[in-house]
């Protein structure tokens, strides 16, 4: 049986790992992203660094794989974090030595202040064309600041890749670009399937600065002599995949059909649903869903976000045991909650200790809110309605997608994340939602993704929906039919009406 590399360079850990076709683990080695850190809104990786990383453990693999491991070592598949990349000239020099980090908020100044005075950056233009909800995160804001910045930079002979596509041009000698990372640039026409050279014009930067596009499926190289020295990977082995790891992830999980969806919880939450060609029009003019190309022909993807998730439940944890683990917080909590009926006897608490979602037209709370606190109600109550608060804004992020026409299929939903390690948290979310939840444990997924999409792309298969990667570990039925909907209700009328509330206190004096 053939085997499978996969390469995942993550926001905080690099993985590789070797898998078969069927996602078993051969091996799997990880080690800390060379983040860094400026303050905590800001940081950067050298590029050569992360390639230097990668190298590293693809070298470690090859000392614990046997000879005949290694020897059947068929493919290899790629997967980053977006928005982010490495400018390099033509000729494959790096030009610029540090990637910056995709949360990083230098150039956010610079964006906002361009956004308003041009044409090519208002934001519905943008939005109907790239299906993202523009902000200072994608590359043209970071290509912005670095003009701003180093004005002689941005001159000559030069190219933007991903971080995904610098790996594989380290490895291939190609300089590309796939159509899931340049879904994160906010220069990618996602009707056309073509760069925006008119927007670059606009905004004053050369088109050049882009390379040539590959569609799902096309190869990239392979592995070329020189970097078969530097990672110990054999010459010629074939790289067939460099996605964004979101798309690789979803693909890991076994999303590939229409209306499969993706629960990634963590510190955030994202909900990632699929959908193909024939939906892309009207998703495009929903103007509160993020949309991109799959690493799959003909297919994208709908996203929308919680910023906050697994962090409000760790708020809440550090909150009533400050003395405590983390993790015994949240076994103490989880605990206490699983003892309290659905509804928490009255009690509501909304989540938005922060601006909660990616919907620019979503209420904006000053911050979060215990309903109907009463004498009667202790720790367990609290932790039962956090809980259920959180759930509820999952159920909304579902909302968006059944507002966009895209949301309508009862089968499961694939979660994935620590906080699934949760049973209480996740039987209430699949109540509220209205759905089953299939979870996944597979920290890795990303990487496997990346490896199974490489496989598939060289054998030139057809991704069809049997290929489902990773098998559930548990799976939560929704039940209290009736309960869940008169929660449901309870939330929804207390949300718009601590809206109304916020909007009131707005109003200047005198003017009400």
């Amino acid at each position: 049986m053939q085997l499978l590399l996969g390469i995942d360079i993550g926001t905080s850990f690099i993985k590789a790992g070797v898998f078969t076709p069927l996602g078993e683990v051969v091996a799997l080695n990880q080690a800390p992203a060379p983040l860094n850190r400026i303050g905590s809104v800001q940081g950067y990786y050298l590029a050569d660094e992360l390639w230097e990383s990668v190298a590293e453990l693809v070298g470690r693999l090859t000392k614990e794989l046997s000879q005949s491991e290694w020897e059947r070592l068929g493919v290899v598949g790629i997967s980053s974090f977006g928005e982010s990349g490495v400018l390099l000239g033509r000729d494959g020099g790096l030009r610029f030595p540090e990637v910056m980090a995709w949360y990083d908020e230098r150039p956010k100044e610079i964006f906002e202040h361009l956004s308003q005075v041009l044409l090519a950056l208002d934001p519905s233009r943008l939005r109907l064309r790239t299906g993202l909800l523009p902000d200072h995160t994608y590359s043209l804001a970071k290509l912005l600041w670095l003009r701003q910045e180093c004005p002689k930079l941005l001159q000559g002979s030069l190219c933007w890749v991903s971080v995904a596509d610098w790996i594989a041009f380290r490895l291939t000698g190609r300089l590309q670009m796939g159509l899931t990372q340049a879904s994160r640039t906010l220069l990618f026409d996602l009707l056309s399937r073509r760069w925006m050279e008119d927007t670059l014009l606009e905004v004053g930067l050369n088109p050049g600065l882009l390379p040539s596009l590959r569609f799902p499926g096309a190869p990239i190289g392979p592995v070329t002599p020189e970097a078969a020295s530097q990672s110990g990977l054999p010459s010629s082995l074939p790289v067939m995949e460099a996605g964004h790891d979101q798309a690789c992830a979803a693909a890991g999980l076994g999303a590939l059909d229409p209306g499969s969806i993706i629960n990634a919880c963590g510190t955030a939450e994202t909900l990632l649903q699929i959908i193909g060609p024939d939906g892309l029009v009207d998703s495009l003019n929903s103007s509160t869903l993020i949309v991109g190309h799959h690493a799959i022909p003909d297919t994208y993807y709908l996203m929308a976000t919680l910023r906050a998730s697994g962090s409000v439940f760790d708020w809440f944890a550090h909150a009533l045991f400050p003395g405590e683990d983390v993790e015994a917080a949240r076994q103490s909590i989880t605990q206490a909650a699983s003892s309290i009926p659905p509804g928490a006897d009255g009690l509501r608490f909304i989540p938005h200790l922060r601006q909660l979602t990616d919907n620019p037209e979503d209420v904006a709370l000053p911050g979060g809110v215990f309903w109907g606190l009463q004498e009667s109600h202790h720790s367990g109550h609290l932790a039962r309605a956090v809980l259920e608060g959180l759930s509820f804004e999952s159920y909304r992020l579902l909302e968006r997608m059944r507002g966009a026409g895209k949301q309508g299929s009862s089968d499961p939903i694939r979660a994935v994340g620590g906080p699934t390690t949760n049973p209480v948290w996740m039987q209430i979310k699949a109540d509220m939602l209205g759905r089953p939840i299939e979870i996944y444990e597979c920290p890795h997924a990303a990487a496997w993704g990346a490896a199974l999409l490489a496989w598939l792309h060289l054998q030139g298969q057809p991704l069809q929906g049997e290929l489902k990667g990773l098998k559930p570990r548990a799976r939560y039925m929704p039940g209290q039919t009736e309960a869940a909907a008169k929660l449901r209700r309870s939330y929804g009328l207390l949300l718009q009406a601590l809206a109304q509330v916020q909007s009131s206190l707005l109003v200047p004096e005198g003017k009400a």
